[in-house]
């Protein structure tokens, strides 16, 4: 079942809506949706508010084989080469990235999950979120706040670029 401590590495830790920045600009920020159908069928989606990068599970994957606690330190993915992304909506399994990811509670709010997510571009070989001079991403729980944030600020950019296009 998925009972239990806040601190088991289940996949509760890691189930939910997460948003991560993309350096500034909201555009350039990432929605995660983690979500399972049953205790051993999960998928990773992911998306850039501007539509322009849409990452995704190849298919569902069992928990039970990515789950690892080590050293007090709960990771999805993490003791394999990471779990494999593919361009969403593209068929067959020609992953781009690999991701894992490892729990930690989330800032302000002990009850929420939040998320550090590596990638890799080379198939799991390294991953360039660990390299120094880059860091992994910071997914918190999303909140409504920052998305309506994001979306006014990008409502005022259209409507900026409609006048000036004319």
């Amino acid at each position: 079942g998925r009972g239990g401590g806040l601190n088991e590495c289940t996949m509760a830790r890691f189930e939910g809506k997460y948003e991560y920045g993309g350096g500034g600009a909201c555009s350039k920020d990432f929605h995660v949706n983690i979500r399972c159908t049953s205790d051993t069928q999960c998928v990773f989606e992911e998306h850039s508010l501007d539509g322009r990068a849409q990452w995704e599970t190849c298919e569902s994957f069992d928990p039970s084989n990515y789950l690892e606690d080590a050293r007090g330190r709960c990771s999805l993915g993490g003791s394999q080469n990471g779990i494999g992304l593919r361009k969403k909506g593209t068929s067959g399994c020609d992953p781009k990235f690999h991701f894992y990811a490892i729990a930690k509670n989330a800032s302000g709010d002990a009850s929420a999950n939040a998320l550090d997510i590596h990638f890799s571009n080379d198939g799991g070989q390294s991953f360039y979120t660990e390299e120094a001079g880059d860091s992994p991403r910071d997914a918190q729980p999303r909140s409504a706040r920052r998305v309506q944030a994001c979306e006014s600020e990008e409502e005022v950019a259209k409507r900026g670029e409609s006048k000036r296009g004319k």
